[in-house]
């Protein structure tokens, strides 16, 4: 696989719920499996892991952890959990963004919508 999948994880893989996990969400196990079989590998990242957005210290490794055994318990497949910052991708896919085809405008009327 040369191609790779980004996924976000909270609001995306599973209901926002945070701190906590929330259940699934509707499809997502399929729609990855999907993803795996076009050839992408799957690569997981949250804002779990970002040092910056807490008050407190967190330990980024045991939140990587608890979302692998989260995905594994519920069988959604990936092939990575990243525990950094924007990760190199070809596709993004993220419950807060916004797609961007080369039109500003449609992007930020978009944004209004919101």
């Amino acid at each position: 696989m040369d191609k790779i999948c980004v996924v976000d994880f909270d609001g995306t893989i599973c209901e926002f719920a945070f701190p906590e996990m929330g259940e699934p969400k509707k499809g997502v196990k399929e729609a990855l499996t999907k993803i795996r079989e076009m050839g992408y590998e799957i690569h997981i990242f949250s804002c779990r892991t970002n040092v910056e957005l807490f008050k407190h210290p967190i330990d980024r490794q045991e939140q990587v952890r608890e979302m692998k055994k989260y995905m594994d318990k519920f069988e959604i497949p990936y092939d990575q959990i990243l525990n950094k910052d924007k990760p190199l991708g070809h596709i993004y896919i993220d419950d807060r963004a916004i797609g961007f085809r080369d039109n500003w405008e449609k992007a930020v009327e978009e944004m209004r919508e919101l």
